[in-house]
């Protein structure tokens, strides 16, 4: 461990930041946070050092605290989109969605083109029930980068709620070609086929899904659906018994 020399009469805080975000790209997170501390020695209100030892706490599961520092952080600067960004996902962790939509708009506000912004700010929206404002979100998030995976994920989910089989499908398979080993999004394909009626077509990604992933619970229940459908009642309790024996809390393959 490199601990942070005692500061001389020469030294900044800004120095001490420099150093406590080099370990901090290294994944040395105890460390960083002692050179962030070391920084706010010398300048209590240095605002990058409060906001990254924020983010060290956020990473390190004290969201709670990360919201202190990182408001802090705000406090001093307001126009720094990225504290707004982290301020959001601490908010995020400790379940505020209300605030933590507020923080990734008010970034959003100061740097519109954040992808991953959109995406999480989608994310909170469509918690909280508000999937028209999700779904334009998860759009912005494509417009600005298309190969945003868990955005087509997110659009396709609030696609098949509102019964868009169509657009649901669309986006599943854009996504499965971006990530082809994600096994969740075959069997969330063959879901939506099989709500088409394309039976057949739905137990070929359940394969798909489980020649990834043979321990993807949701996968055999999917595919149990989908045999009981087409009126193999003994293929159907052999995939709800393997999802149960993969997820024993599975209700959907229970009933």
């Amino acid at each position: 461990m490199i601990a942070p020399p005692p500061p001389t009469p020469q030294q900044t805080a800004t120095e001490y930041f420099l150093g406590a975000e080099a370990l901090l790209r290294h994944g040395r997170l105890a460390e960083a946070a002692q050179w962030c501390r070391r920084a706010l020695s010398i300048d209590p209100h240095h605002a990058d050092s409060l906001h990254l030892l924020g983010v060290v706490s956020y990473q390190t599961g004290g969201n709670a605290q990360a919201v202190d520092l990182i408001s802090r952080a705000i406090h001093i600067r307001r126009d720094a989109a990225h504290y707004h960004v982290n301020l959001g996902n601490a908010l995020q962790g400790l379940d505020q969605l209300e605030e933590a939509i507020s923080s990734y708009r008010q970034a959003l506000a100061l740097a519109p083109g954040l992808a991953d912004t959109h995406y999480n700010l989608a994310l909170m929206l469509g918690r909280q029930g508000s999937l028209s404002e999700a779904a334009a979100s998860y759009r912005q998030a494509l417009d600005l980068d298309p190969s945003l995976v868990d955005a087509l994920l997110g659009l396709a989910a609030i696609h098949l709620h509102r019964g868009a089989l169509a657009d649901a499908i669309a986006c599943y398979e854009r996504a499965q070609v971006l990530d082809p080993r994600r096994a969740q999004t075959r069997s969330n394909l063959g879901y939506a086929l099989h709500l088409q009626g394309r039976f057949d077509t739905a137990l070929d990604y359940y394969r798909q899904a489980l020649s990834i992933d043979p321990g993807l619970a949701d996968a055999h229940n999917n595919m149990g659906f989908t045999l009981q459908q087409c009126g193999d009642g003994e293929g159907a309790i052999a995939s709800y018994q393997r999802a149960l024996s993969l997820d024993p809390q599975f209700a959907e393959a229970a009933n």
